[in-house]
Formats: C-alpha cells, sequence, structure tokens
C-alpha cells in the first residue's frame, strides 16, 4: 500500500520541523553551557588576580589575564562550533529523510 501524496508530504514536513527543533534545542543548550563556561571561566580569572597577595604576583596575574581570557574564548567557540556541527548533520539527516519519503 502506498500513501497519499498529501500525507507523504506531511509527512516528510513534519521530520523537517522535527529536525529543525533539535538542531535548534542544540545550539539552545551549546549557548547555555557557552555562556556559563565564558562566565565561569572569565570569574576564574578575576578571582585569580583578586587573590593575589603581594604586588609582584597581582601584576603578573594581570599581565596574565588577557591570555586566560582568550583560552576561554576559544574553548566557548569550540563548543559553540561543535553544536553549529551537530546541528547541521541534525538537519542533514532529516532533509535526506524526508526527500527519502517524497520519492
Amino acid at each position: 500500500t502506498s500513501l497519499s501524496a498529501p500525507l507523504v508530504a506531511n509527512l516528510a514536513a513534519k521530520i523537517l520541523k522535527e529536525a529543525q527543533e533539535q538542531a535548534d534545542r542544540i545550539k539552545a543548550d551549546a549557548k547555555v553551557l557557552a555562556d556559563r563556561t565564558r562566565e565561569e571561566g572569565y570569574a576564574a580569572v578575576d578571582k585569580t588576580i583578586e587573590g593575589a597577595k603581594n604586588p609582584l604576583a597581582k601584576a603578573a596575574a594581570k599581565a596574565a589575564a588577557p591570555a586566560a581570557k582568550k583560552e576561554v574564548d576559544k574553548k566557548v567557540q569550540k563548543i559553540l562550533d561543535e553544536a553549529n556541527k551537530k546541528a547541521d548533520d541534525v538537519l542533514t539527516k532529516g532533509k535526506t529523510e524526508s526527500d527519502k519519503k517524497l520519492q
């Protein structure tokens, strides 16, 4: 038994919609994780500066802070890049499944 064209089109559209929703969730979750990672990383750098007891240690911590924050930013970007790739993979798979239904 073959399905009617409108039913198949609905099924294909549903597959695409679910893939888009899953991709959106992946990206939203990654943004939350990235924001938290940045916030915690920057706070740790700032705490290191504040915790330095003598002026020399404080100066060294301040000098190292930009590089440390840059590393935090790299980690954040990696989180976002990986999420974008996962989301793209989900969308590609959804499109492939949807296209199969329409054939």
